[in-house]
């Protein structure tokens, strides 16, 4: 259960910070680069030292892939996180990224057998509805904002079944992996080196440059996004996804939305204020017996 709260903590600081680069007014495709590229180093570094280069699975090529494509995955969604920050603010655009939980526990329930009980499965049809009422009426979260339209709808959308999609990656290397978790650090690597390479080509192409702010905001996020990424690995390899992703998500929708209300003055509707309580009931409800029999 530690993983689980040190991951929920680390990927609330990550949006906040993010969020925090990006008001700041600093080159925030720029201090993703510098984010991906503080991740590679030291996950190629730290692991490959702690772990031992010779502990490759056979399935090492798999896993690479796997990274290759979560990375891909990692840059896609920074620029979709990017722009739902502008169109609903951080706390709601984190509820839809936590909410794309549903796709690894549906996905864990039919690939890969985990029991869900009838309480977890009514756990899981909870988060849509939460993410409904938690959608904004307006954009960036502001009363005299413009309404949102069909393209802010699709933003979000993107920001719900993206991260779902990368979720369920994370799920599939805990099963094709090793017992040991071996080759976790070449997974890792290959995501953050694919995000790195994708974030990087972005700034070069737009002719981009980074201050010392921008490279120390980028290393910070770097430094937390390692270990939100590692907690989701940890955690999965402790807890069956039917749990841990429910759990994750609500903590993480209720804290950002708090953290975002305090820090950034983002308004919350009475609806929205009804979507967080879904997303309590979704934590007692994911965790109440633990797993089906």
């Amino acid at each position: 259960m530690h993983y689980l709260i040190l991951q929920v903590l680390a990927l609330v600081t990550f949006h906040q910070s993010l969020r925090w680069g990006q008001r700041s007014g600093g080159n925030i495709i720029g201090i993703g680069a510098v984010n991906y590229g503080v991740a590679a180093a030291v996950t190629a570094g730290t692991f490959f030292i702690l772990l031992g280069v010779g502990k490759a699975t056979a399935d090492s090529n798999l896993l690479i892939v796997f990274g290759m494509v979560n990375g891909a995955l990692y840059f896609l969604c920074l620029l979709v996180m990017l722009a739902a920050y502008k169109t609903a603010g951080v706390g709601i655009t984190s509820a839809m990224i936590a909410s794309g939980s549903l796709v690894p526990i549906l996905v864990s329930r039919f690939a890969w057998q985990e029991s869900m009980a009838g309480r977890q499965w009514l756990a899981v049809a909870l988060l849509p509805l939460g993410m409904a009422l938690m959608r904004p009426a307006r954009n960036g979260s502001r009363a005299d904002g413009k309404w949102l339209n069909w393209r802010a709808d699709l933003c979000l959308l993107a920001a719900f079944l993206l991260p779902g999609l990368s979720a369920t990656i994370h799920k599939a290397t805990t099963i094709y992996d090793a017992p040991d978790g071996s080759g976790q650090p070449l997974y890792m690597t290959a995501l953050f080196l694919t995000a790195f390479a994708g974030n990087s080509a972005y700034v070069f192409w737009r002719r981009q440059h980074l201050s010392r702010a921008d490279i120390g905001i980028g290393a910070w996020i770097g430094l937390v996004n390692i270990m939100a990424t590692a907690m989701i690995i940890m955690a999965l390899r402790t807890l069956p996804a039917v749990i841990f992703f429910p759990t994750s998500s609500s903590l993480v929708i209720t804290l950002n939305l708090f953290v975002a209300w305090r820090l950034w003055r983002e308004s919350l509707t009475r609806r929205q204020l009804a979507g967080v309580t879904v997303a309590v009931a979704v934590i007692i409800l994911a965790n109440l017996g633990g797993q089906a029999a």
